[in-house]
């Protein structure tokens, strides 16, 4: 006689906790307390849950890991990405699952590879934010069998959620094109791996509409140190022929940016305009508002999410996709038409 055996997911809306410690109560983890476990287990025997997953089927925990570039301490401080992670928990959060960032290791696991945590957690998936050098052992991932989605970069054949960099770039020198700007300068953010695209679309666009251009109008600086955007701003306003305007890799940087300009006597947007790569229509100071290209990041995180479930879901049949999302472009007040011949 065969009966549709109780889920895990079952329990924990039976128990009221998540479905991940109902794994966790399950697999006898310490860290759940004795009283829920004993709750937990009362559960899944009353509703006839056999620990033993039927042939074929994969063991699920419940429990995705997030692998973030440059450390959580540094993203926390960042717009971008807390609003990508903020909407990837939502989604996994309303399907049961718990989410750990995987850049602060728990005591006792700090030296441990990140594969080795994979398994050590018994994680169901990873999403891995921002570039990984090539020598990370997040390479290792790339190769092991598991349900891995990356968000503003790429491994190998992996899934991914990107930005459509070159149509943005493409977008932003058409826009300073028709407000009469010509010596426009780049600073990308050298976390990510479509900082690349970035730059060849930048040197291509500029070339292309016979902007004023150099080499050194292209720097790359530290997404996660804003102290970096002041550096690469004091660089290029040094010059003997300093640019018009600045595009920078985000809200923070672009900020910073205009701080640095402003002490060296250039004003925003009279002498030089500033522009972002994301976060277009933010408010910098109290009374400027961002001009630049506007990424909907709580839509990134929340198809992110969906990539990793439907992966967990369907791990033997699923096929490795690119979604690309696409920007919009916010006039603010850090741009100012001027003449062509400026």
């Amino acid at each position: 006689k065969e009966s549709t055996m109780a889920t895990i997911k079952d329990i924990s809306l039976y128990c009221g906790v998540s479905a991940s410690t109902v794994s966790k109560a399950l697999h006898g983890y310490p860290d759940i307390s004795e009283e829920t476990s004993s709750r937990i287990l009362e559960a899944a025997a009353r509703l006839g849950y056999s620990p033993r997953p039927p042939q074929k089927c994969r063991h699920r925990s419940f429990h995705v890991g997030v692998i973030c570039s440059g450390g959580t301490e540094l993203l926390l401080e960042n717009r971008q990405f807390l609003e990508t992670y903020s909407a990837l928990s939502r989604t996994f959060l309303s399907e049961g699952y718990d989410v750990t960032l995987l850049g602060s290791a728990l005591p006792g696991d700090k030296n441990l590879s990140l594969s080795a945590r994979y398994k050590l957690r018994e994680l169901d998936g990873i999403c891995v934010y921002g570039a990984i050098s090539p020598d990370l052992d997040t390479m290792q991932l790339a190769e092991m069998e598991v349900p891995l989605v990356t968000v503003h970069t790429t491994i190998g054949r992996k899934a991914s959620v990107l930005t459509d960099e070159e149509g943005g770039m493409a977008m932003l020198m058409d826009y300073l094109d028709r407000m009469g700007y010509r010596r426009p300068a780049c600073i990308s953010s050298q976390e990510f791996s479509g900082s690349q695209i970035v730059r060849a679309a930048f040197r291509k666009e500029a070339i292309r509409r016979r902007f004023f251009f150099s080499e050194h109008y292209l720097l790359e600086g530290s997404f996660y140190r804003t102290s970096s955007a002041e550096e690469c701003t004091g660089a290029l306003l040094s010059m003997s022929e300093p640019p018009d305007c600045i595009i920078y890799p985000d809200e923070a940087a672009a900020e910073k940016g205009m701080e640095a300009a402003v002490r060296k006597g250039f004003s925003v947007p009279g002498d030089l305009a500033v522009v972002s790569l994301t976060d277009g229509g933010s408010l910098l100071g109290q009374d400027r508002i961002l001009t630049g290209l506007l990424s909907d990041h709580t839509k990134t995180g929340a198809m992110a999410a969906r990539a990793l479930l439907d992966q967990i879901s369907r791990f033997e049949t699923y096929i490795p996709s690119r979604l690309v999302l696409q920007n919009r472009l916010m006039e603010g007040t850090t741009l100012t038409a001027r003449s062509v011949s400026g």
